[in-house]
């Protein structure tokens, strides 16, 4: 054992500076995936945050959203003002909700677990949402479903399809009860109104959607995708559902795949497909080829005048 002892000082000295290199934590330069494989941060970004050897779909930020599915990353947030963090004053065993709520935020860097902003889709001004699942489990509070009725009523004013990628766990019980479950109400009229205004929405799950949010806003929507055949797709929990009927589901229920097969969800698109997917739905709902051709039509019929002449 002296020996061991004598080259650990040494050991250390040589491995320094690769651990430097590759830094720890959010500094390292690769990505851990389940299935146990390293990937180059850079190549991860690359793929989409797409695991390249097991294929599995990872939960990313609502920037990181932004970035890849907006042309060029260029977009723009928007502001749905500061409605206040802790109307109840909820506190319980864990300690004071404000404070998990200002941890979050160190964690995230955002402010909520939703946010929304307006860009282009291959030319197309779309107004686009996206939640967080790492800030409170993608939990809907009332700032949330605020910032929800700000983008809907950006899509309406400006004649935008709206489009959400959603991850939640459901509703936001630390921000009071009765004030979080007000939220299925207020999203619920908020997709009436796209309705009403003959404005096209999509959702897509961008992670798993469970909860007051499946039962509300996630079950609204005019086309609903997931990106992956594993992101859980329902209200209650697996847990829950076999303790009532006192039997063992399988391991498929609720997944997008069993969803998708009973047809509760439209499609299954991979990440790398769905700018191209969505943008393929929204042209045939708001009828851009169409557009297209009887533009082109007019150009024409507008020239033979003057070619006649």
């Amino acid at each position: 054992m002296n020996w061991i002892k004598r080259l650990a000082p040494g050991i250390k000295a040589l491995l320094s500076p690769l651990k430097k290199r590759l830094g720890e934590g959010e500094k390292s330069l690769w990505k851990n995936c389940s299935c146990g494989k390293l990937t180059l941060k850079d190549d991860f970004k690359k793929n989409l945050f797409e695991c390249p050897h097991c294929f599995k779909t990872h939960l990313i930020s609502c920037r990181q959203r932004f970035n890849i599915f907006f042309d060029n990353s260029d977009y723009t947030i928007i502001d749905y003002g500061s409605p206040p963090d802790d109307p109840s004053k909820w506190t319980d065993p864990r300690g004071k909700y404000v404070d998990r709520l200002k941890a979050a935020r160190k964690k995230t860097g955002e402010n909520e677990t939703m946010l929304f902003a307006t860009g282009l889709l291959n030319g197309m001004q779309c107004t686009v949402g996206a939640m967080d699942f790492s800030f409170f489990g993608g939990s809907v509070s009332p700032a949330v479903g605020e910032c929800f009725l700000s983008g809907a009523e950006h899509s309406i004013k400006n004649k935008q399809p709206m489009i959400l990628f959603a991850t939640s766990g459901g509703m936001r019980m630390e921000s009071g009860s009765i004030l979080s479950l007000q939220q299925m109400v207020r999203m619920t009229i908020a997709c009436q109104e796209l309705k009403k205004n003959k404005i096209p929405f999509i959702l897509c799950a961008g992670g798993h959607v469970m909860g007051g949010t499946t039962a509300s806003v996630s079950s609204l929507a005019d086309i609903l995708i997931s990106e992956s055949k594993e992101f859980l797709w329902g209200f209650s929990g697996k847990r829950i559902i076999e303790q009532n009927l006192r039997e063992k589901l399988g391991k498929e229920v609720q997944t997008s795949a069993w969803v998708f097969e009973h047809g509760g969800l439209d499609k299954i698109v991979p990440r790398k497909d769905l700018r191209s997917e969505i943008y393929n739905i929204l042209s045939i709902l708001l009828k851009v080829k169409e557009k297209e051709i009887n533009n082109t039509s007019n150009v024409a019929s507008n020239n033979k005048p003057l070619q006649a002449s």
